[in-house]
């Protein structure tokens, strides 16, 4: 009975990391295509202070 449990638990474990990576991947393509994005806006604004603060946002 106690190894079921442990089994169910651990396996609901690793069924959250699954679920933090994926949402952490999520994360880090919407990361990645602001900056790919960014340089654009940036040209866009042309001042250096500007710049600056396009990559702050």
């Amino acid at each position: 009975m106690g190894e079921n449990w442990t089994n169910i638990l651990y396996f609901y474990s690793l069924y959250e990391i699954l679920l933090n990576v994926s949402q952490l991947m999520l994360i880090l393509k919407c990361i990645l295509k602001i900056i790919y994005t960014a340089p654009s806006f940036c040209i866009n604004l042309h001042t250096h202070h500007d710049h600056l603060y396009c990559f702050g946002l």
